[in-house]
């Protein structure tokens, strides 16, 4: 299934909506707090974790969203991350949901294209983010 531009245009005004309070001050934004203003709670997951654990795991106190990552996906949970607060600015998962969700493909898409769009606009800034001032003779020489 293939999203509309049209659709993605919505979603791409909704990351948009949701980096507006920095006001164009990303430097300021990190997806881990954004995490934690979400009340998302990111836990450790074993392969063998049984969908009835996987349940009980929404019940931890105080979170809103808990988000199981697999050790072998560590390394791209910046994308996942984007990818699960995207589904919560889309209006895809109510707020204290107490049993597990399975998104659509149509969901699962638009999460997807919400967290490349997100990370394209923070990706710029984390290179700003360490730029050294001695390094900016160099790149503008380049």
């Amino acid at each position: 299934m293939q999203l509309t531009e049209e659709r993605k245009e919505e979603i791409r005004r909704s990351v948009e909506e949701l980096l507006e309070p920095y006001n164009g001050n990303l430097r300021s934004f990190t997806l881990q707090e954004e995490r934690e203003r979400l009340g998302i709670v990111l836990i450790g997951y074993s392969r063998h974790v049984s969908k009835e654990l996987e349940i009980e795991l929404y019940c931890i106190e105080g979170a809103a969203y808990i988000i199981a990552i697999h050790p072998s996906l560590r390394r791209i949970s910046g994308y996942m991350l984007g990818h699960e607060i995207g589904h919560i600015q889309l209006g895809h998962l109510p707020a204290r949901k107490v049993e597990s969700p399975e998104d659509t493909p149509i969901e699962r898409e638009e999460a997807n294209y919400f967290s490349e769009y997100l990370n394209k606009r923070l990706s710029g800034i984390n290179w700003l983010k360490g730029l050294k001032v001695e390094n900016i003779d160099d790149l503008m020489n380049e």
